[in-house]
């Protein structure tokens, strides 16, 4: 992303040296690749919880080299959801009403928070604005409503606001439009970023200071406050339930890197989740079981990574036999999405 706007895909950083690690047991698991849009590469990011019709979305690169947004439904293949005139775009996630969140460049090269709705027989998008209408934002997360309620949809993400800044932003679906509201910072802070939102309005993400970073929970009545970590400098809060459990990831005293997760009945206590082998992991997808997916190191000395499921009160174990995999998100029914394969394609995997 320009300026500061953090993306999802950004997170996968460069992975830390070694550290101690967890069980790398393989479930049984099958594995289907979603293709392309006449590109080479493909990734998924979010998937719905209809267990009778699987929608995915993510992007992909065209044949034009461009890279574009796009919905899968099963059996496939993949639809290009296009831009708001511009070269860009990208999908990362889908509500239950099949409402997109995401983000695309204009004609004028800037970016923009924006939600896909399929009417009749196109899908159209939406630009979400920004509280002082100059550009830019991006939208990460979207919900099903308040309470489910379609006419009260949320959308969150990061917008520019009146002081030249990016914040974390809400955008509220309202009889006249989208309504944005800026969520602050941290005090002290730089900048921030909201990653998801759950059904009760609960908001997670990120607030960034100079040399590291705070993980949020955000609520109408408290506003933002920061998760614990695991002792380092940096956490990110990527992924909330509607129990508000949420997934991440947190350093270490070490500045070592795992994926974490924080469950709302033990007062969202860190709980590192630990590795497949490697050195570090992070997580971005979190169910109502608490069940959360994300990526790992498999190696001390190895810059391979492999997509992981981590059940509560169980080991770590990685998605099926790939390498150079990860899993990005995952619904109720046992079906994950992300990236892998011999091909960098978007993929499912239905784990039992």
């Amino acid at each position: 992303m320009t300026r500061p706007l953090l993306s999802a895909a950004a997170l996968a950083m460069a992975l830390l040296l070694s550290y101690h690690s967890m069980s790398a047991a393989k479930p049984g698991s099958n594995v289907v690749d979603l293709g392309t849009l006449g590109g080479g590469i493909s990734d998924a990011f979010g998937i719905n919880n209809d267990p009778d019709s699987i929608q995915v979305v993510g992007y992909s690169r065209r044949a034009d080299d461009f890279v574009h947004a796009f919905f899968w439904k099963s059996p496939g293949p993949m639809v290009d959801l296009g831009t708001l005139g511009g070269g860009d775009s990208h999908a990362w996630d889908i509500n239950e009403h099949g409402q997109i969140a995401g983000t695309s460049d204009d004609a004028s090269r800037q970016r923009w928070a924006v939600v896909w709705s399929f009417s009749g027989s196109t899908w159209t998008v939406e630009n979400l604005g920004t509280a002082t209408g100059a550009c830019c934002a991006a939208a990460r997360g979207i919900n099903n409503g308040i309470g489910g309620d379609a006419a009260a949809v949320v959308v969150v993400g990061v917008s520019t606001v009146s002081s030249g800044e990016s914040h974390a932003a809400a955008w509220t679906r309202s009889g006249s439009g989208w309504a944005v509201q800026s969520l602050g910072k941290l005090p002290g802070d730089l900048f921030s970023d909201a990653h998801d939102v759950n059904d009760g309005g609960l908001i997670v993400g990120v607030s960034v200071r100079a040399g590291g970073a705070s993980g949020f929970l955000w609520t109408l009545e408290a506003g933002m406050s920061r998760l614990p970590s695991l002792g380092g400098e940096t956490t990110y809060a990527l992924a909330v339930n509607n129990s508000g459990d949420v997934a991440g990831l947190s350093t270490d005293s070490t500045g070592t890197r795992h994926a974490v997760r924080w469950r709302s009945s033990a007062g969202w206590a860190v709980e590192d989740l630990g590795t497949l082998g490697g050195c570090c992991s992070e997580a971005y997808g979190i169910n109502t079981s608490g069940d959360v997916v994300g990526v790992s190191n498999l190696g001390k000395r190895s810059g391979t990574q492999q997509g992981f499921l981590a059940r509560p009160d169980a080991l770590m174990t990685g998605l099926a036999a790939q390498r150079q995999s990860g899993a990005r998100d995952l619904n109720d029914f046992g079906v994950v999405v992300g990236h892998g394969g011999s091909q960098g394609h978007a993929v499912l995997w239905r784990v039992p």
